[in-house]
């Protein structure tokens, strides 16, 4: 499947309460680059396919803590002023769990594509068939 990004950030966010966005809304610019980010990264990397797209503009971000999962992002954005992007399903399935809301980032970017590979031996492995 496919999905496009998303950000997220806790209900009642302290930048984002005055600046008066909406969930669903595009974030401005600025406060998406003034507001601390919290993102996945599997390496400790600090950077992402955003950082290019942010940079194109002149722009930059600070990133304040990296996290080897979507689902900690979800929960570092909920606790505290951070920001973090996801995959949109992974957005909305985690706003639904938590205390966050879900915004579109100010830029766009091509859906990502997502897939599930596995061995040939696992073919009928009966917990691999029912992950598929």
């Amino acid at each position: 499947f496919e999905s496009s990004l998303a950000c997220v950030a806790r209900k009642r966010h302290s930048t984002i309460a005055l600046s008066a966005a909406k969930p669903g809304e595009r974030l401005a610019w600025n406060l998406y680059c003034g507001s601390p980010h919290v993102i996945m990264s599997r390496d400790g990397g600090r950077r992402t396919s955003i950082d290019p797209v942010l940079e194109a503009r002149g722009m930059s971000r600070r990133v304040a803590m990296t996290v080897p999962s979507f689902q900690a992002v979800a929960l570092a954005a909920a606790h505290s002023d951070m920001i973090g992007n996801l995959p949109l399903h992974v957005a909305r399935d985690a706003a639904a769990r938590l205390d966050l809301d879900v915004f579109q980032p100010p830029f766009e970017l091509p859906a990502t594509a997502f897939r599930l590979y596995w061995h040939k031996r696992h073919e009928q492995d009966p917990a691999n068939r029912w992950l598929r």
